[in-house]
Parts: C-alpha cells; sequence; structure tokens
C-alpha cells in the first residue's frame, strides 16, 4: 500500500499536481509511522519527500520543518556520516539558497562536502555535485567569491572528468557553470570556449537533441550578442527556440529569454519591424502560460516569470517609443 502510494505520489509531483502529491506522501507517512513505533529509515525517506513537495510549492517553512526532521531522524538511526544524511544536508543548503539565506546554504553544503569525503574519501560522483553546488553559491550575486567559485567548479570538474572520461551530463551542467563564472568578468573568450565544450558534449550524449542543449545555446547567444556578433547570436536564439519546440511542444517559460534575445538581435541590425513581432510573440506566451505558472509553481518560479513578463512589456514599450520617436 505505501510503495503503491509512494509511487502514485511521485507521478502526481511530475504532473505539477502538487496537493495530490502531498496528500499520499502523508498517507506514506501515517502508514510508517504507524508500522514503526520509533525512528526508522522509511519514516525519515517519507519527510523527505514531503518536503521536496512542499518545495515545488515554496512553502519553505515546512519544507525546512520536514528536511530538518528527515536529517535529525537519520542522525539518530545511523549515529555516523552516512550517504543518506549526505543527501539530506544537501538538500537543506539548497534549500536556504533558493531563499536567499547564502550562510546557511554554504554551512550545510559544507557540512555534506565533509561527510561525504569522509565517507568516500577519493573520487565519487556526489562529491562533484556538491562542490559544483558551492561553486555556483559563491558566484551567486550576492555573494561574489569568486575565488572559491573558481576552486570548488575547477574541483568537481576534474573529479567528473575522472571518473567519466566519455563524458557524462554532469560534466556539461559543470562545464556551463564555469562559462557563467567566466561571463561574470566579461571574459567572453573563456566562456565561450566552456559553453562550446558544454554543448558539444551534451549532443555527443544525446545525439536526438536534450532540453539542457538549449541552455549553454542561449548563453552563447548572449556573449556573441555582447560582442556584437549577430549573425552567429540569431543562428544560437533560434535554435535553441527549435530545441524548445521539440521537447515542450506546448508554451515554455524559458523560451521567453531566447526570444528576448532575438529582439535585441533584430532591434540591432536595423530590423525593427521584426524586432516588435518578436516582442508581441514574447507578451501572446506569457499571457498564456500565466496561469499555468501561478497555479503550479512555487513562490521563486512565479516571481522569476512575473518579472520575465515585466521585462517583456518594458522592452515592448521601449521599442514602440523608440519607433515613434524615429518617425
Amino acid at each position: 500500500m505505501a510503495v503503491s502510494l509512494n509511487n502514485l505520489a511521485f507521478l502526481y509531483s511530475i504532473q505539477g499536481k502538487y496537493e495530490d502529491a502531498i496528500y499520499c506522501h502523508q498517507q506514506v507517512l501515517e502508514i510508517c509511522q504507524d508500522l514503526y513505533s520509533s525512528d526508522h529509515l522509511m519514516i525519515a525517506i517519507s519527510l523527505n519527500s514531503l518536503g521536496q513537495v512542499y518545495s515545488s510549492q515554496g512553502e519553505y517553512e515546512k519544507v525546512e520543518f520536514y528536511l530538518q526532521q528527515s536529517v535529525k531522524m537519520l542522525e539518530r538511526l545511523f549515529k555516523e556520516d552516512h550517504p543518506d544524511i549526505v543527501v539530506g544536508l544537501n538538500n537543506l543548503g539548497y534549500l536556504y539558497w533558493n531563499q536567499g539565506k547564502y550562510e546557511q546554504a554554504d554551512s550545510y553544503y559544507q557540512q555534506a562536502l565533509k561527510m561525504q569525503q569522509r565517507i568516500f574519501p577519493n573520487a565519487h560522483p556526489y562529491t562533484g555535485t556538491i562542490l559544483n553546488s558551492l561553486g555556483c553559491l559563491c558566484l551567486d550575486s550576492k555573494r561574489e567569491k569568486y575565488e572559491e567559485s573558481a576552486s570548488f567548479l575547477i574541483q568537481a570538474l576534474e573529479i567528473q572528468q575522472g571518473l567519466f572520461p566519455n563524458g557524462h551530463r554532469d560534466i556539461a551542467t559543470i562545464l556551463n557553470n564555469i562559462g557563467v563564472f567566466y561571463l561574470t568578468f566579461s571574459q567572453y573568450e573563456q566562456a565561450e570556449n566552456f559553453y562550446k565544450q558544454s554543448v558539444n558534449m551534451l549532443e555527443k550524449l544525446f545525439p536526438d537533441g536534450h532540453p539542457e542543449v538549449a541552455t549553454s545555446l542561449n548563453n552563447l547567444g548572449n556573449i556573441y550578442l555582447e560582442q556584437k556578433e549577430y549573425e552567429k547570436a540569431k543562428y544560437n536564439f533560434q535554435q535553441v527556440l527549435e530545441i524548445h519546440q521539440k521537447f515542450f511542444p506546448d508554451d515554455y517559460p524559458n523560451t521567453i529569454k531566447s526570444i528576448h534575445g532575438l529582439v535585441f538581435v533584430f532591434e540591432l541590425t536595423g530590423n525593427h519591424k521584426e524586432s516588435l513581432a518578436r516582442c508581441q510573440t514574447a507578451i501572446e506566451m506569457g499571457n498564456r502560460i500565466l496561469s499555468r505558472i501561478l497555479a503550479a509553481s512555487n513562490e521563486k518560479d512565479r516571481l522569476l516569470f512575473l518579472n520575465r513578463i515585466r521585462t517583456t512589456l518594458d522592452l515592448y514599450f521601449s521599442l514602440i517609443i523608440k519607433h515613434f520617436k524615429h518617425n
């Protein structure tokens, strides 16, 4: 019964039916608590699962409660270092990062890393995952710990490349993040190099295409836009749109970012009519997506999307005003 409910909860989460997923997970938790009167691994897993679903809704107080409960139970169960505790600490780090609580996030990531390294003193994929998270956290605009960021990202890359010499999705992710690092300092040549490596690896791993390829292609487009290489920028943004249309036949929020790129390309190359048309497309897409985002996404994603809509509207009106002044 508990296994079936857990599988059903997972399905509901994928479908964005978070209230149904929470109900199923709560049922599983109650069953486990009835079966096991004291601490048990299944109870800890259920607590963690509930925290993850509440995270999708942006209910951070509940997320913190369930994740903390899960970690504390795991610590009582194992009484020493254990991989499940590492995962729980890492999840708490991600939670606090999402809330902008950077010091707490750093603390939990560091705890996770130290325990992970004690359990697996040699290279391990999850060690690379935590190092990558720490690298991105240090790169966050509100922290600006750039030397630490570079160190963590390089360590993560070296570990994953050593473990997966033929390439891996996680390596592509780290390469993209290193590209972001260099872009922060406007070092376009280095950023371009790492973005290209990320794209090439993903294209080899997923010859039929993959949504993550779009992320690095979009970043490349932004670099070319900054360098005024408009044809290259246009090509990359159009590729991103094609990938999104292939994998997300319904409107997709990140597509709006790529349309923004094309708006700038057309405007900067003097094609005002096409620029305005693309901007209108982005607005129409945003309107179609809005109700879905407000109903299903967490608070952070809702705010991010609303900000994207506002940016699109600001861009649209600025184009109209600019065109009006020139005529």
